[in-house]
């Protein structure tokens, strides 16, 4: 196979960790909280942990078949029909979570930006923004989340460290928490964030060296996860696990209370929004790209475009749905969920499958 502007291994974990840095990180501090009070930086950890095992899986899985993506390869382990339907589940999951996470952002946008403008508007306009992107190559997708990535990781880490003086170590004890009670859940809720990061498995056939898969899997993983762990110990240390909880955007905030000294920059929230905004953009591209890559894989289709501008109603009314956040909220924990058992169970299921069968990881020796 023939690899003409192939994608890097630094490309690859560009994508997974600009993927995974998305709407989610106003308010994952808020989760954390609520799980385990001063013990919600154990719980990011415990979350990071549960996200790393599932995209490792993935990564050992693709990389025994560096010519294909899941979807074809795994009509052959298990049978066409099954791959069928778990395909479509896919397709749906990450379609809705597409809508969903639309949601949320025209929820934040119309809170802290735009008060007047009507939510539905907020919602097209990114929304077609993305559906727009998606019409183009694997390749150029990799290349649109490596432009991004710089600024994206730069932000949090001066966010964290402008935030240094407002910091109170005691807020961070005891280290476990006082209740932490709903620990698992709360880890739960967060490791969905990261799966998101299911796009790698497109890209494999398009790596110039497939090898590498896994190592662009944990660097990627590795330092979204620190970002996390930063951002979650930015906002307890601040504000502390009980402030935290009845904050709305917690991250927001503690961009809000940041300023670097020598009057360089007064305040951070504006370009930290800036930031913010395209973080959700490449989310949203991952997660929608990944539906319209599938669906074209599942049905047979010679071109993904069309189906970029096919998907589109779907995703607009599954994002007007709830009525509120709060029914966003209550409706989004178990679907995201529910995306976290299929996209760590069938990959898990596949590689097992594919153990017992024999196969072997192909080398690059022979894909030359």
């Amino acid at each position: 196979m023939i690899r003409a502007y192939p994608v890097t291994a630094i490309r690859a974990t560009a994508v997974v960790i600009s993927t995974i840095i998305g709407v989610g990180v106003l308010s994952f501090p808020k989760i954390a909280a609520e799980a385990a009070d001063s013990g919600a930086p154990l719980v990011t950890l415990a979350a990071v942990g549960i996200a790393f095992a599932g995209l490792v899986i993935l990564a050992v899985l693709v990389r025994r078949y560096p010519k294909e993506n899941i979807m074809q390869f795994g009509g052959r382990l298990i049978g066409k029909r099954v791959a069928r339907c778990f395909n479509l589940l896919l397709i749906l999951f990450f379609a809705t979570s597409t809508g969903l996470s639309l949601r949320e952002f025209g929820e934040v946008v119309i809170e802290v930006l735009l008060p007047e403008t009507p939510i539905k508007f907020t919602i097209m306009v990114l929304l077609l923004i993305t559906v727009i992107s998606c019409r183009c190559t694997v390749i150029k997708f990799s290349y649109v989340h490596s432009f991004y990535l710089p600024s994206i990781v730069a932000i949090s880490f001066v966010m964290f460290f402008a935030s240094l003086k407002n910091y109170d170590t005691v807020n961070l004890m005891p280290i476990i928490g006082n209740h932490p009670d709903g620990f698992w859940k709360g880890a739960m809720s967060i490791a969905a964030l990261f799966q998101s990061a299911f796009v790698l498995c497109l890209l494999i056939p398009y790596m110039r060296n497939p090898n590498k898969i896994v190592a662009s899997t944990i660097w990627g993983v590795g330092i979204s996860g620190i970002i996390f762990l930063l951002i979650v110990v930015s906002s307890i240390s601040t504000f502390g696990a009980e402030e935290t909880k009845h904050l709305k955007f917690p991250t927001l905030e503690a961009a809000r209370s940041a300023t670097i000294p020598d009057g360089a920059l007064e305040r951070l929230d504006g370009i930290f929004i800036i930031v913010w905004v395209i973080s959700v953009f490449t989310t949203l591209f991952s997660t929608y790209y990944f539906s319209v890559a599938a669906s074209k894989e599942t049905f047979g289709l010679r071109d993904h475009r069309l189906i970029s501008s096919f998907l589109l109603p779907y995703v607009f009314i599954v994002s007007l749905l709830p009525r509120d956040v709060f029914i966003l909220t209550s409706t989004g924990v178990p679907i995201y969920r529910f995306g976290l058992l299929l996209t760590i169970g069938y990959p898990a299921l596949l590689l097992l499958i594919s153990t017992f069968r024999g196969h072997r990881r192909i080398t690059d020796a022979s894909n030359a």
